[in-house]
């Protein structure tokens, strides 16, 4: 092709109209977009700018298909008709599966049929929805960690009328935050592929209030998001909003967000078959390993025969303290664990916060002098210094008027040290000082002194007016604090089976050391769920296998990863 083309001039093969220049002309079309869809692709590429590798994959995809079609003679087209075929094919399976995802019939309570004796049963309506309901989940927390800063939003999606894997991935899509983003996130629960009915109660209730047995299986997802740019800081910014409202779960709905859910995709292996999992992870990257620990204990819970999983280790790490996302893991850990550890086997869990601030010294300072409240207040500009304070006066009392001119006379008399210290005790200050009742001034007073005044005085007067430019908030490390109102109020009960460790990263060796000994024979898995930490783990699962290669082990070590972005 090389040398065909060298004897073509250039111009001639864009402006001639013969047959056979035009052949060679998508010819070289067709190779160029083929370079082009290669060199898009890289794995940097994807990583970075993927709804660009996205859009630019389809597109180039189409067009490659209509070049290649006016390349070949029409005696050898049968290979792009199929794959038209199959684009079609997928792309009309795809939208299907979408919809089925993502159409539900809901009920819907329409109030009592009628009001007679006895009778307290509601009517119910079947309407078609498109979207599931999104709930943000705020787990019960102690007083003093609600106001801290959360990176990390954490929803809940119910009902699904579809099945996911441990380890799976969905696509979502939040129409109100994000018009064209669609994001994928790892579910931190599995959907319920198993009849878990409960039996039937011979109590008193049994025909009363409560139900004796269910035959609908709660088909939840929870998706732990942390906030970067974009959708995921579009939802955080909403979560705080929300939470600010006065008693958002009584007063109106959990949230007025709907979700369109996209997928699974992924394949992940058979957890169940290995008889030892390590589980490393950093971050959200928890959602992964709390889904293949929900897939665990479900079949624990039905005595599954395929479960051999007789040892779980469980480190996360993360990078500051946040105690809203931290209570939803370990609610999660302990009610997906609790039915491993009554079946015997053995779960240990450890977190690991690698911020140093969060770290106990022993010889810690009073935390009083930590103001939580720093980044709310602003230093007093040096353009008021010099001038005299702001005073109201009474229009309507000639007698608080006729010092005024007197008073401009004179010079605002105070020391550049006096008026530095000022303003520095002005601005450590909180916003409400602390002042007697006989100190305040009377707010009926005022209020009465402004309706009393008469426009055309106002109007006389001219008050200067600037802009203050926006000043953005620099984000502070609240590890310190938050420690000591952990210590303080005692609000952090840790299960038995969990050990946390502040100011320290985990020791990637030391913990494949201990739970993979020389001389265990289990089949064993290590997964993780990190950048940082996905490679300290490669490296120590490739030293294990090579000593396991070098007989100086009784057993190899399988090994999955899962890329964060």
């Amino acid at each position: 092709m090389a040398i065909m083309l060298s004897s073509i001039p250039v111009s001639e093969l864009i402006r001639s109209h013969e047959d056979g220049i035009q052949v060679v002309r998508y010819g070289v079309g067709a190779y160029v977009l083929l370079l082009w869809i290669a060199v898009s692709s890289i794995v940097g590429v994807r990583k970075r700018w993927y709804r660009f590798f996205y859009v630019n994959h389809w597109v180039s995809t189409v067009v490659f298909l209509g070049l290649a079609f006016n390349h070949v003679p029409s005696y050898a087209r049968l290979p792009i008709y199929a794959s038209i075929a199959l684009v079609v094919t997928d792309k009309t399976l795809v939208g299907f599966g979408y919809l089925l995802n993502n159409m539900t019939i809901r009920p819907i309570r329409t109030g009592f049929k009628k009001f007679r004796r006895g009778s307290s049963k509601s009517r119910e309506l079947q309407v078609l929805a498109m979207g599931h309901p999104v709930k943000m989940v705020v787990p019960i927390a102690s007083v003093g960690i609600a106001a801290s800063a959360e990176s990390t939003t954490v929803i809940r999606i119910s009902d699904l009328p579809f099945k996911w894997k441990p380890g799976q991935h969905v696509r979502m899509w939040l129409p109100r935050l994000g018009s064209l983003e669609v994001h994928p996130f790892t579910p931190a629960t599995c959907s319920n592929f198993l009849d878990q009915r409960a039996p039937e109660s011979q109590d008193a209730e049994e025909h009363g209030l409560l139900p004796t047995e269910s035959t609908e299986q709660v088909n939840d997802m929870i998706l732990m998001i942390k906030a970067h740019d974009g959708l995921t800081k579009r939802l955080a910014d909403y979560r705080d909003e929300w939470r600010s409202l006065p008693c958002p779960n009584a007063s109106q709905p959990s949230s007025s967000l709907v979700a369109f859910l996209d997928g699974p995709y992924g394949n992940t292996p058979a957890w169940e078959e290995y008889e030892s999992i390590v589980m490393l992870s950093t971050s959200t990257g928890i959602s992964f390993m709390l889904s293949i620990l929900n897939y665990l204990e479900n079949l624990s819970f039905a005595n599954d025969s395929r479960l051999q999983t007789r040892h779980i280790r469980f480190v996360w790490a993360n990078r500051h303290i946040e105690p809203v996302f931290e209570s939803t893991v370990t609610e999660l850990l302990c009610k997906n664990s609790s039915a491993l550890r009554d079946s015997g086997v053995l779960v240990e869990a450890d977190f690991c916060i690698t911020c140093s601030d969060s770290k106990e010294q022993p010889s810690s300072p009073d935390m009083s002098s930590i103001d939580p409240f720093a980044h709310l207040r602003h230093s007093r500009g040096r353009s008021l210094i010099g001038k005299p304070p702001l005073r109201i006066r009474n229009p309507n009392d000639p007698n608080d008027w006729e010092d005024s001119d007197d008073e401009s006379t004179h010079t605002f008399q105070n020391s550049p040290s006096t008026i530095d210290d000022e303003a520095s005790r002005s601005s450590e200050d909180t916003y409400v000082e602390g002042r007697s009742d006989e100190q305040r001034p009377c707010l009926a007073d005022l209020e009465l002194a402004i309706d009393e005044a008469e426009p055309s005085y106002w109007s006389r007067i001219k008050i200067p007016r600037w802009t203050r430019k926006s000043v953005k908030l620099a984000e502070t490390c609240q590890c310190a604090m938050l420690r000591h109102q952990e210590r303080k109020c005692k609000w952090r009960q840790s299960p038995p089976f969990i050990l946390r460790q502040y100011g320290t990263r985990p020791n990637i060796e030391a913990v494949l050391s201990s739970a993979v000994p020389r001389t265990s024979v289990a089949k064993t898995m290590v997964t993780v769920c990190g950048n940082k930490v996905g490679n300290d783990a490669r490296k120590a699962v490739s030293r294990i296998n090579m000593d396991f290669a070098r007989e100086r082990r009784e057993s190899g070590v399988h090994f999955w990863a899962e890329s964060m972005s």
